[in-house]
């Protein structure tokens, strides 16, 4: 699935929840970054404490989105840097890396750091959002490619 269609997904659900839920004022702020200096900044300092949706995917191909997850305690940093077990490249320890069903191309990407990051922040007081987001995206992307991305094993 194209990363594009999937984040403009992100802000129609935005749009639908707050234009039917008069309680429920969600605003989004995307970013999207490559494994470089500028991850530092952004992921340890400015997006810390933030909750919302992550999504990891190529950086050849914009068609591929590898991965959707979500940090509902204002712990983006934590999120991410769990999942690769470590703050900089190279992951070596990253969550996929002896799992026999990804491909060894994208564990190398992710050993190497060589894929995007895409951050959609979720402004509301209720942690739960994040997790609607989540899942809807995931429905999504199932819903019109017939599977999830290649590293998540469920939706949820």
């Amino acid at each position: 699935m194209n990363l594009s269609t999937l984040i403009e997904q992100s802000v129609d659900f935005q749009k639908f929840l707050n234009t039917k839920m008069s309680d429920v004022k969600i605003e989004t702020s995307i970013t999207d970054l490559f494994f470089g200096e500028e991850i530092q900044q952004v992921l340890n300092i400015d997006w810390a404490k933030e909750k919302g949706v992550y999504i990891f995917s190529s950086i050849s191909s914009e068609e591929d989105v590898w991965y959707i997850g979500k940090a509902t305690k204002k712990n983006f940093a934590s999120e991410v840097w769990s999942k690769l077990n470590n703050r900089k490249p190279p992951f070596e320890q990253h969550w996929r890396k002896d799992d026999t069903e990804t491909p060894d191309d994208i564990k190398g990407a992710l050993t190497e750091g060589n894929f995007n990051l895409t951050l959609i922040k979720i402004n509301h007081k209720k942690t739960e959002m994040a997790s609607l987001f989540e899942v809807y995206l995931q429905t999504y992307f199932h819903c019109n490619d017939g599977k999830l991305p290649i590293l998540n094993k469920k939706i949820g």
